[in-house]
């Protein structure tokens, strides 16, 4: 009986020994405050330098320069106008931080280092802030939008190597604004308001945009094709001209916009054809800026991109604006002392007086190809050529012509991710 109870009790023991045996339960640890923070942010960069010739002067909204090029050159303003020249950019390289993209609350904030009053910076490049927005997003038709963001008219913009000088003054009249905007989806429409600020006041002190007191007022609808859409906007305010002078007025300022942004196949086609009244008092980059007369101007541009591969894509654009009523433009310069013996002064103390544009017609067009080895590097190259009348004044009239043709080429690297 001994012997039987102690050959079942090893058995038993065997047995237990060859049952599988379950792995340890493991105890997720909970992602730390640090993990959650990051797994809400995304950054993302364009990195972008570029070497730009050119056969005369040129300017980027107003400043004889190639940072962003947006008209041949005043030759009244430029550094010898007739001359060629050659710079090379990295200014127009952009970083930015999207918060919490897929979420119903989410931001943005991005930074470029243009800079129009620095020709060819290097070291002494500063941030500019492009885009600081936050959106709540409460159903995926309808979402609130406030802080600095793309201008809720005029919403397209043209292809190309020229980041931030894209047909601005020669059709494209839409560019960024402090504002609340309010965006649904109705069936297959899109309808939009928005309220913003008049325009941009770098000075310490309030101006006539704060003491205007009446915002811009905005409206778009468009009709969604695919990933595109086709549509129109309009924007207006009333304006306060010559402020602190005795022709102190009040005017309109505003226009109307047509746009499309449409794919067919390989090929994405961008236009837009506007329509208005002093647009460049109020932030627009149009040619109208209002002052003792309202400055009256029409303008479009189109712009087309068409991939033969994934690698290979060709891309052109034109653009036109024009002043209606060209008596009312004033130059867009000043001398700060006339010769006291009555002669006129030299050019090369002409400065700019911040009176607006000073062009009474720009045309502009650009051919590009862009190699794209991955979708992180593309090399774009592209060439263009300008036609711009600058409003001289009478005396600098009789010296020299305000028309003129500026030909030139960009090559640039693009590193997105």
């Amino acid at each position: 009986m001994k012997r039987l109870v102690i050959i079942l009790l090893v058995l038993s023991h065997q047995a237990r020994a060859e049952e599988p045996q379950q792995p340890a339960v493991s105890v997720q640890q909970p992602p730390s405050a640090a993990e959650t923070v990051l797994s809400l942010l995304r950054p993302y960069a364009t990195l972008k330098p570029a070497v730009i010739p050119s056969s005369g002067a040129v300017e980027s909204f107003g400043q004889p320069n190639a940072s962003a090029i947006t008209a041949a050159g005043n030759p009244v303003i430029s550094v010898a106008p007739g001359d060629p020249r050659l710079t090379f950019q990295v200014a127009q390289s952009r970083l930015g931080l999207a918060v919490n993209e897929t979420g119903q609350v989410r931001g943005q904030l991005e930074v470029d280092f243009v800079d129009f009053s620095k020709a060819s910076p290097t070291v002494v490049s500063l941030p500019r802030l492009r885009l600081a927005r936050i959106e709540w997003a409460p159903t995926p038709k309808f979402s609130i939008v406030a802080g600095q963001d793309w201008d809720l008219h005029a919403p397209v913009n043209a292809h190309g190597a020229n980041l931030v000088g894209t047909r601005f003054l020669s059709g494209n009249t839409g560019f960024m604004r402090q504002q609340v905007k309010v965006l649904g989806v109705v069936g297959g429409f899109e309808l939009a308001g928005a309220v913003g600020m008049e325009g941009a006041n770098a000075t310490a002190k309030d101006s006539a945009f704060e003491l205007s007191g009446v915002p811009t007022f905005a409206v778009r609808g468009a009709w969604l094709v695919g990933k595109g859409r086709v549509g129109v906007s309009g924007i207006a305010t009333s304006v306060l001209l010559g402020f602190g002078t005795q022709s102190q007025r009040r005017a309109l300022s505003g226009g109307v916009t047509a746009f499309a942004d449409v794919t067919f196949g390989r090929t994405t086609v961008r236009s837009e054809l506007s329509l208005g009244r002093n647009m460049a008092n109020i932030g627009l980059l149009g040619l109208g800026f209002g002052g003792p007369q309202d400055v009256d101007e029409w303008g479009g541009f189109v712009s087309a991109r068409h991939g033969f591969t994934d690698m290979h894509f060709v891309y052109g654009t034109a653009g036109l604006a024009r002043v209606l009523n060209r008596s009312a433009v004033r130059p867009s310069y000043s001398y700060p002392s006339m010769p006291a013996d009555g002669s006129m002064p030299s050019m090369a103390t002409a400065v700019l007086a911040g009176t607006g544009p000073g062009l009474l017609h720009n045309a502009g067009g650009t051919l590009g190809y862009e190699l794209r080895l991955s979708k992180y590097l593309a090399f774009m190259l592209e060439g263009f050529v300008l036609d711009s009348e600058h409003q001289l004044t009478d005396f600098d009239a009789t010296r020299t012509s305000g028309r003129r043709l500026a030909l030139g080429g960009e090559l640039a690297a693009m590193v997105t991710f």
